[in-house]
């Protein structure tokens, strides 16, 4: 009969010796090309079969809370960090845009944000609803956030 184990490979890889079926359950330290070598012996001998295992990140972050508070003509937007199972890699803050239809479109403003705040100029008495969501390296994007309206207070 073949049996089969694992020469070489990421830490957690399972091998049956009796059927080489494999398993692994892969962490966030184990990101990127993976090589696992499995031995299979007999009583004509022993192979070697070499394979790689590309382990991506498809986890998104969580939704970011965010927070605003309003001055003369400037309003603040912040929010809490939000977390991922590899690191957040930014921010994106989006504005609400009003169209002809009546739909909500978000029209993403300030670009990337690697900081938790981002100041804005506002026009005094104009209402505005914000809101931002995280982003991690692989490019997994959270929910968008809870929304803020505001209205900035005239000079």
């Amino acid at each position: 009969p073949l049996t089969w184990s694992i020469e070489r490979g990421p830490s957690g890889v399972v091998i049956d010796p009796a059927t080489g079926r494999l398993t692994w359950t892969p962490s966030a330290a184990d990101l990127g090309r993976r090589t696992i070598v499995v031995r299979v012996t007999n009583a004509a001998g022993v192979d070697r079969q070499s394979f790689v295992a590309l382990v991506v990140d498809r986890d998104p972050p969580t939704a970011p809370r965010l927070h605003a508070a309003v001055g003369r003509g400037r309003i603040t937007l912040s929010w809490d960090a939000a977390t991922d199972n590899v690191g957040v890699a930014g921010y994106q803050v989006y504005r609400a845009r009003l169209r002809r239809n009546g739909s909500v479109e978000w029209v993403e403003i300030g670009g990337f944000q690697p900081d938790l705040s981002m100041s804005l100029a506002a026009d005094p008495g104009a209402s505005e609803t914000f809101t931002v969501r995280a982003f991690d390296a692989a490019g997994n994007e959270s929910p968008l956030s809870n929304t803020v309206t505001v209205t900035a207070l005239r000079r």
